[in-house]
């Protein structure tokens, strides 16, 4: 199937064929029946996930959380953002659920990083309505939480309420976040599926200056560079 998605994206833009070739090369050294290796324990994708990114599907939470893995490790240690893992929001649910403030057994890394003063920015990619992909840019120094949405829906109110319990739990404060307009590029999506390669591509852009950002013209070479950069992990 990924062999033929390619076929046809090199037949329709010719300007793919180098990374076509690339991806058709990877075939040869890729096991098809395991895990992609080098990632944090919290990340399981399987190589079936990772061909998947060279299709016309929609990204699940594994290769969110494998595209946020990749770029964690290349921003490095001494970044002042970190990135959560996009099943945090159910974690925050379920902890809502059994108390009237956040006060888990066990501190998260990300609270103790914010409980340290070593974060000054997080970003939260953040499924809504089950199958679309936002993000949330949740600035700790300016007390902001801006929202992008590569469909332009109307704020996910229940989600970011959750955001604001957490953060005020852990910040013993009274006061919400004010929630603002994004201050950087947000893409807007034309098709039913791009919405979590759009994430990535914001992510990497700013974490890493990666560029250019993801376009609508760009969605089969967004799609076709993330999974050379997660197959690659099987090199390293």
């Amino acid at each position: 199937a990924a062999s033929k998605w390619l076929s046809r994206q090199s037949r329709d833009n010719p300007s793919l064929s180098g990374l076509a070739d690339a991806c058709i090369d990877s075939f040869e050294f890729l096991p098809w029946d395991t895990t992609v290796p080098g990632l944090s324990p919290a990340v399981h994708l399987t190589s079936e996930d990772l061909a998947s990114f060279l299709s016309s599907d929609w990204l699940n939470d594994e290769m969110i959380n494998a595209g946020v893995d990749w770029i964690l490790q290349r921003a490095g240690p001494g970044s002042r953002s970190r990135i959560l893992n996009c099943l945090f929001i159910q974690i925050l649910r379920n902890a809502r659920s059994q108390s009237a403030s956040y006060s888990p057994q066990k501190f998260s890394p990300i609270d103790k990083a914010i409980h340290a003063g070593a974060v000054d920015l997080v970003w939260f990619p953040l499924l809504v309505s089950g199958n679309h992909w936002t993000l949330l840019k949740i600035d700790l120094v300016q007390k902001t939480i801006a929202y992008s949405d590569s469909l332009r829906l109307t704020r996910p109110l229940e989600e970011l309420a959750l955001v604001q319990w957490w953060l005020k739990s852990l910040l013993r404060s009274s006061d919400d976040f004010d929630i603002v307009e994004p201050d950087f590029p947000s893409p807007r999506q034309l098709d039913s599926h791009s919405c979590g390669i759009i994430v990535l591509s914001i992510l990497a852009s700013i974490l890493l200056e990666l560029s250019p950002l993801w376009s609508p013209e760009r969605a089969s070479t967004e799609r076709i560079k993330w999974f050379l950069r997660l197959s690659s992990m099987f090199e390293d």
